[in-house]
């Protein structure tokens, strides 16, 4: 597993899921969400809540997105070995 945390530019499906994802110069096509998952952060530094995606890309690659809705930002958080 590698940590990468770099923001990302995410398209969605018409269900507001990811759909496609970028990074590197490379497009990502997702096959399949594995997990979604909400965390909190720290609301006594005045982090927002972060919506987790474990996701399957079409080219089997395995990672980890993340939505920060404070921000309305997306990164790649985790690429899987």
């Amino acid at each position: 597993m590698k940590v990468r945390q770099r923001q990302i530019e995410v398209l969605l499906d018409q269900k507001g899921e990811p759909a496609s994802f970028s990074w590197s110069g490379r497009r990502e096509v997702v096959a399949e969400i594995i997990d979604k998952w909400w965390e909190g952060g720290r609301w006594w530094a005045g982090e927002r809540e972060m919506i987790i995606y474990r996701l399957l890309t079409r080219r089997g690659g395995l990672y980890e997105i993340h939505f920060h809705s404070g921000e309305g930002t997306w990164w790649l958080a985790r690429v899987f070995d």
